[in-house]
């Protein structure tokens, strides 16, 4: 054999070789993309990740997952289930770094949050704050849509136990972009909480930098999911109480926060924590937020509260009660970032 031809049968082989290799690594992608979802879910969250079907077509920009859950750290139930995810997205725009999707698709995401007897969420340690990231990725969402979504709410720090649901979650979103300057984006978000409507949109939406206008409106929501957020061993409970707002937000990455709105807060009753009988009763509340520019330019709010009120005396075996016919409260200056003192004023008209 000369040395040309055994040049060229060695190219040959090696070509053979790649060529061999390369499609056994294309088949073998799906396998090592859903290993790859998998560790890096079980990674950043230390909780069990499982999934029924794992489709992934990088040729012609297509992911199906079927049968998904999330293991919560404790026995138990799970702490996330979602029946079907579907994403269509650009295979060409990946290579550019931008993740370009054109449709993503979640039905029945079910979610269970709970807050155990000593106080904690079982979300509290995937509640921390990540460590920032320098610069914005391409990113781009043509259309997206949940449906069916359900969020289970559990208060085992209660005496008994108390479980709130927000069921019929429906969200509905597109031209979302961090690449595009021009506000496209849109959204909307229904559910009943409770059994309370609510409903937020979403328009004049703009990811880099953020710009947006939010629309929140609800009705006779249950306010004691407020208990959630508070620490296991504050003194004063919320025992009951509705409430109801309607506010527009606008919020912009160089003129800030803007407020506009109403909220009411009617039957409150509040008593501390391991005595039955109440400490403050509420009839009505109102509240009243707007925003105005500061002299400095940056967006100042202004909350005025008015209503009246009973307080009850808090010592063992006493009854007696403080009137408060006419309560305001007005909150001028407040600055979301803290670094400006607010000013309250108050006036009351009081009667035992």
């Amino acid at each position: 054999m000369t040395r040309r031809r055994l040049l060229v049968t060695v190219a040959v082989a090696l070509l053979a070789t790649f060529v061999v290799a390369a499609t056994a690594l294309w088949l073998a992608l799906p396998s090592l993309a859903r290993w790859a979802v998998v560790w890096q879910v079980e990674a950043q969250t230390g909780r069990k990740l499982t999934m029924r079907e794992f489709a992934l077509d990088l040729r012609g920009g297509h992911l199906r997952i079927a049968g998904l859950q999330l293991d919560d750290r404790e026995p138990g139930p799970p702490l996330a289930q979602l029946d079907r995810l579907e994403v269509r997205f650009r295979p060409g725009t990946l290579l550019r770094g931008h993740l370009w999707i054109e449709d993503l698709a979640l039905d029945n995401p079910r979610v269970r949050i709970v807050r155990t007897g000593r106080g904690l969420l079982n979300i509290s340690d995937l509640l921390r704050p990540s460590k920032p990231r320098e610069g914005t990725a391409a990113f781009t969402l043509d259309r997206f849509a949940l449906t069916g979504g359900a969020i289970m709410f559990e208060d085992r720090t209660l005496t008994p136990p108390r479980t709130w649901r927000a069921d019929a979650l429906t969200i509905e979103a597109a031209l979302l972009s961090t690449v595009n300057p021009e506000p496209r984006g849109r959204g909307r978000l229904t559910t009943t909480v409770a059994g309370a409507p609510l409903s937020v949109e979403m328009s004049e939406v703009r990811l880099a930098p953020m710009h947006g206008r939010v629309r929140v409106s609800l009705r006779d929501m249950d306010a004691t999911l407020g208990n959630l957020y508070l620490p296991p061993d504050t003194a004063v409970v919320l025992e009951r109480a509705l409430v109801s707002a309607g506010l527009t937000a606008t919020a912009d990455a160089q003129d800030g926060l803007q407020l506009a709105g109403q909220a009411r807060l009617d039957d409150l009753v509040m008593r501390r924590r391991g005595v039955d009988a109440s400490l403050v009763t509420v009839p009505s509340l109102t509240f009243a937020l707007t925003t105005v520019n500061g002299a400095d330019g940056r967006p100042r709010g202004r909350v005025e509260v008015t209503g009246r009120a009973t307080v009850h005396d808090p010592r063992p075996g006493q009854t007696n009660r403080f009137e408060l016919e006419r309560l305001k409260l007005v909150v001028d200056g407040l600055d979301a970032s803290g670094r400006a003192p607010a000013n309250a004023d108050r006036s009351k008209k009081d009667r035992r």
